[in-house]
């Protein structure tokens, strides 16, 4: 049977290229558009600080140009998506899986019976390796399980000299297999002593990620009551983590700085919160948005008779 094209890969490539390029092409241009700041900002001081006695000299032909420049400036330089570190983090946790995926397919390479494959698994193996070693990932991985794991380091320790004796020739996939389900077993286990609330409650990876906040939520359509101080929130949301992806409700807590407070730690005392926050989501100038519900076969919503069902 032959393999498939394997078109993915390659276009995770073509998309991450075409990224570096248009950084390179905006760090060019960043030099005149700081200079453009510097100026714009020297007009703004101009007028904040103005004398009342220049209140009455047309300010018209600034206005206008000043117009142009803002149309120009949005139309041509576009501003760049709000990235943030823990997007990256989800990310590179992603692409670090693919990778994994990778190495396990070279290692069935190497157990082949032509001397040709075997020798081209093993250098492509190496290759990762070196790769991971000048990014200094394993450092990187160390240290953050030595700040938040520590009694798994040991097991790291013992799987990264077995694999690496594995990838020189000098041990066996059995051995390196046998220290990396170790490592994973000790890891499973401690997040489930972690996130445990009583001593034998049953444990899934689902549960973890969500007590532990490991799951990436995001919010398409939120409401939130009127009162004054920290307010509780009902949010419309898409579960990335795990897989499949799922969208549900959830009732949130957010302080009079507006962060979000972790789940479980406020309790709703008073159920017309719940009823006001249900009632607003169902108003039909906010349930006709689609961005509120995605309809779908297995979908849940509110609908108008503020219950939630499944179509």
């Amino acid at each position: 049977m032959s393999n498939p094209s394997r078109k993915y890969p390659r276009q995770l490539l073509r998309t991450i290229d075409e990224w570096c390029a248009a950084l390179k092409r905006a760090n060019e241009i960043a030099p005149t558009v700081a200079k453009l700041r510097e100026e714009v900002r020297w007009e703004v001081g101009v007028f904040e600080q103005l004398p009342p006695e220049a209140d009455n000299v047309s300010s018209t032909g600034v206005d206008e140009q000043s117009r142009i420049a803002l149309e120009a400036f949005q139309k041509r330089v576009p501003a760049m998506p709000p990235y943030s570190k823990e997007l990256v983090c989800q990310i590179s946790s992603t692409t670090s899986n693919t990778a994994s995926v990778t190495v396990s397919f070279l290692s069935r390479v190497t157990q082949l019976e032509s001397p040709a494959a075997r020798q081209y698994g093993l250098v492509k193996l190496q290759e990762y390796f070196d790769m991971q070693a000048a990014h200094k990932r394993p450092e990187e991985v160390r240290q953050l399980i030595d700040r938040h794991i520590p009694l798994l380091l040991p097991r790291f320790d013992q799987a990264y000299d077995t694999v690496g004796q594995f990838v020189a020739g000098v041990s066996t996939d059995t051995a390196a297999a046998n220290d990396m389900r170790n490592l994973v077993d000790g890891l499973q286990g401690q997040l489930y002593e972690r996130a445990r609330h009583a001593p034998k409650e049953i444990m899934t990876l689902r549960l973890v990620a969500q007590r532990e906040g490991f799951m990436n939520v995001t919010v398409i359509h939120e409401v939130w009551t009127d009162s004054v101080g920290a307010q509780l929130g009902l949010q419309w949301c898409r579960y990335s983590y795990p897989s499949p992806v799922l969208y549900g409700y959830r009732f949130v807590w957010r302080d009079d700085q507006g962060r979000t407070l972790p789940e479980g730690r406020s309790p709703i005392t008073r159920a017309a919160f719940m009823f006001e926050l249900i009632q607003k989501a169902t108003d039909p100038e906010v349930c006709n948005r689609r961005t509120w519900c995605r309809r779908g076969p297995t979908e849940t919503r509110i609908d108008a008779a503020l219950v939630i069902r499944t179509d």
